[in-house]
């Protein structure tokens, strides 16, 4: 009887074994399965081959034409469809960067899985920045750190056109403007010009300020504090120009003394 017994254990132990090796086996083949699945959705995407070109440069054709958007089954239709977008989204990612005169070729080639966009560009000289004309209306003209900025980051002359560059300067400028009590600022001219024939760039911007406005009286929703107290930490005096950074220096003086779990400004 106690042999019987021992054959049971003995056959229980056995099949726990193989049903364990079992399971590794089966978590495996599931593992092998997911990562080949996976190569496979991979290799089954429009793809993009460019000539070499500066990294900026196939980043952005990159980013306009999109082609991993695109799936694999394609009419005659949508590849003509696609051809005639193709001319004017490369052309858009060139200017953005300054190449107004480059040239190209592509070709929509069939491969195993898919289709691959063959694409060699020929970027001529760009266009450089000739002359920049940064005009003021109002009282921001005679405001220092408004010049001081503007010196410092304004588009140099003989540096290559960029278009988000360009368009970033505006905003950085008009947020200066704002941050500095010029509340009514607002761009009256804003110009670029390209002469292609001579690959330069002319950059006209015109803000018109309004005055600079000054702080206000100051004053606090607070139940449990006295105000006299409090304004011991503000760190701009009653008519003294806006500053938004004196703004946060406030907020974070208050925010130091550990009495305010929340200050809003």
């Amino acid at each position: 009887m106690s042999y019987f017994i021992k054959q049971i254990e003995l056959w229980v132990d056995y099949t726990n074994y193989m049903q364990c090796r079992l399971n590794k086996a089966f978590y495996w083949i599931i593992l092998i399965l997911a990562f080949w699945v996976q190569g496979v959705l991979a290799q089954s995407q429009p793809s993009l081959e460019l000539n070499d070109l500066p990294s900026a440069v196939s980043r952005n054709i990159t980013n306009h034409l999109l082609v991993g958007n695109e799936g694999c089954e394609m009419s005659l239709r949508r590849r003509r469809v696609l051809s005639d977008t193709f001319d004017g989204k490369i052309s858009e990612a060139l200017r953005a960067l300054g190449y107004y005169q480059s040239s190209w070729q592509f070709d929509i080639v069939d491969t195993d899985s898919c289709w691959e966009l063959e694409l060699e560009v020929n970027l001529a000289e760009p266009v450089t920045i000739g002359q920049v004309d940064i005009l003021f209306e109002g009282e921001a003209g005679q405001d220092k750190e408004i010049q001081a900025f503007v010196s410092s980051t304004m588009p140099k002359l003989g540096a290559q056109l960029n278009h988000a560059q360009y368009e970033s300067f505006k905003s950085a400028l008009l947020t200066k403007a704002l941050g500095l009590g010029y509340m009514e600022s607002r761009f009256s001219t804003q110009k670029l010009q390209v002469d292609v024939a001579n690959n330069s760039a002319y950059i006209q911007l015109v803000l018109e300020s309004g005055p600079r406005y000054t702080f206000g009286s100051v004053t606090f929703i607070n139940d449990s504090l006295d105000t006299e107290y409090l304004s011991r930490y503000q760190t701009f005096r009653y008519g003294q120009p806006y500053d938004s950074a004196r703004i946060g220096e406030f907020r974070q003086s208050l925010l130091n003394t550990r009495l305010f779990d929340v200050v809003s400004v």
